[in-house]
């Protein structure tokens, strides 16, 4: 259920941002963005990993993760 959430919280994110301007992830084919985890947990690890691979089956980017950067 938090994966869901988590999930669903990162969709909501990107369309609100849409929503003023683009956010860039990927430039031709290489990474313009990372994935930042606040925590370090099973449940943030998959769906960082998830949208790891999402992005990466994209645009052939990929993407790094990171966890809490200040």
């Amino acid at each position: 259920m938090r994966l869901f959430r988590t999930l669903l919280l990162l969709l909501f994110a990107g369309l609100c941002a849409e929503a003023d301007g683009q956010t860039v992830l990927t430039r031709r084919g290489k990474p313009a963005a990372r994935i930042v985890v606040a925590a370090e947990n099973s449940t943030d690890r998959t769906a960082a990993l998830l949208l790891q691979r999402f992005v990466r089956e994209a645009s052939g980017a990929e993407l790094p993760i990171v966890q809490g950067v200040k």
